[in-house]
């Protein structure tokens, strides 16, 4: 007794027990950096999102790591029952040990999520805000229109999920108090990268018609004319 190799065995022992005991609870909780999918079980401004991971584990959401950028109305954007995926920043496991139960039947233990598109596709949008050209001019569809600005999804498939955000002062030559007036979801735009910042996957975009004042007005047009040529 007390010898390396008998501490070992016990260690091992003690191991197997723990995953027979989370086997027949549905197994232990996701790791962290893993990236999970679940539905919104609730959602409020003052408490962040809960959601639901399996039968028997809920994870939280606080409001700062519900998106990449301010979301007016969490309730409305993350209504119950709408399908997300995110990552797992942290497992907070109970102290009464693995598999222990709430009065619910949940797991007895924390997990944090985050459902920010820069922490659920890490690397890949990182790399994709880092290939777009500061001045450059993309095409891309309104993604949503908020009072303060519009968010625009890139055509390019190459670019993945990431949206651009132009704010109120760079959507158009001339004051708009409306931008709802000016733009709808789903209209195709050309935008021009102002600035970038690949490590918190955002990209401020201008719409204004003088950025574009020397520019064919579309893509298809310089391909007709290429082709008369």
């Amino acid at each position: 007794p007390g010898s390396p190799a008998c501490a070992a065995a016990a260690e091992a022992a003690a191991a197997e027990v723990e995953a027979k005991l989370w086997a027949s609870w549905g197994g232990p909780p996701p790791p962290v950096g893993a990236v999970v999918s679940g539905f919104v079980a609730s959602c409020g401004a003052g408490q962040g999102c809960f959601i639901k991971l399996r039968r028997d584990v809920t994870g939280r959401v606080l409001l700062k790591d519900l998106a990449d950028g301010f979301v007016k109305d969490p309730e409305a954007e993350f209504p119950p029952g709408k399908l997300v995926a995110g990552k797992v920043l942290a497992v907070a496991p109970s102290s009464k040990g693995p598999g222990n139960r709430s009065s619910s039947g949940e797991l007895d233990c924390t997990v944090s999520l985050s459902l920010r598109p820069s922490a659920v596709l890490g690397d890949r949008k990182r790399d994709a805000v880092e290939a777009l050209e500061v001045g450059q001019a993309y095409r891309g569809r309104v993604h949503k229109v908020e009072a303060f600005g519009v968010f625009v999804k890139f055509e390019d498939k190459a670019l993945g999920d990431v949206v651009g955000l132009c704010h109120i002062s760079e959507a158009a030559d001339r004051y708009v108090s409306d931008l709802s007036s000016v733009y709808a979801v789903g209209d195709l735009v050309k935008a021009k990268v102002l600035r970038k910042a690949p490590g918190k996957g955002q990209v401020s975009l201008g719409l204004k018609a003088s950025y574009f004042a020397d520019e064919p007005d579309s893509d298809d047009e310089e391909e007709e004319e290429e082709e008369v040529g």
